[in-house]
């Protein structure tokens, strides 16, 4: 019987996985640096389906409520595709050279601390962590002054969470008074 070629990301995937997810979150500047800013999108769309289903996992695990779960998953797919679009045009803005792929590449890697942001006490830590390892990344992909890479990453972080609370209370009124 012949046996198929698997390659060493096939094998062992999850080696793999964690093995980029420490090295975004232990040497986030260096993991940049060699990051390939295009190619495809579904490596670092797995990437992040998996670092916020285990954050979407524990929340099931914590609450017993599978609902909740559903939400935390796509609640963050949904918002690191917004945070991407939003951070990408806000570069261009100020003269960024990145891509939207790159850009999408940043904070989908940057998902990473999904891992951790579970853990009491120090989620918050963990969240403000994101934004340091965001910080490396636009500034790696885009080429953007430190000034220019904080406010890409601040406005970019604000407006995404006022579209998703838009969204997510337009979407609560729609089923409290069913219009």
């Amino acid at each position: 019987m012949q046996q198929k070629y698997l390659s060493p990301e096939t094998r062992n995937f999850f080696v793999h996985y964690f093995s980029q997810a420490k090295n975004v979150l232990m040497t986030p500047r260096q993991f940049f640096q060699n990051m390939p800013t295009d190619g495809n999108w579904s490596e670092p769309a797995i990437f992040c389906a998996l670092s916020i289903g285990f954050a979407a996992l524990v929340t099931l695990l914590m609450s017993f409520n599978l609902l909740m779960m559903l939400l935390v998953f796509f609640s963050g797919m949904i918002g690191i595709g917004i945070v991407s679009v939003v951070a990408y045009y806000l570069s261009k803005v100020m003269h960024g050279q990145g891509s939207l792929e790159a850009t999408y590449r940043v904070f989908a890697y940057s998902s990473a601390g999904q891992l951790l942001a579970w853990i009491p006490l120090i989620g918050f830590l963990v969240v403000v962590y994101s934004m340091a390892i965001n910080f490396f990344g636009i500034k790696q992909v885009h080429n953007l002054s430190n000034g220019k890479t904080i406010a890409v990453i601040l406005i970019s972080g604000i407006l995404s969470v006022v579209v998703m609370c838009t969204v997510g209370v337009t979407l609560f009124l729609k089923q409290l008074f069913h219009f």
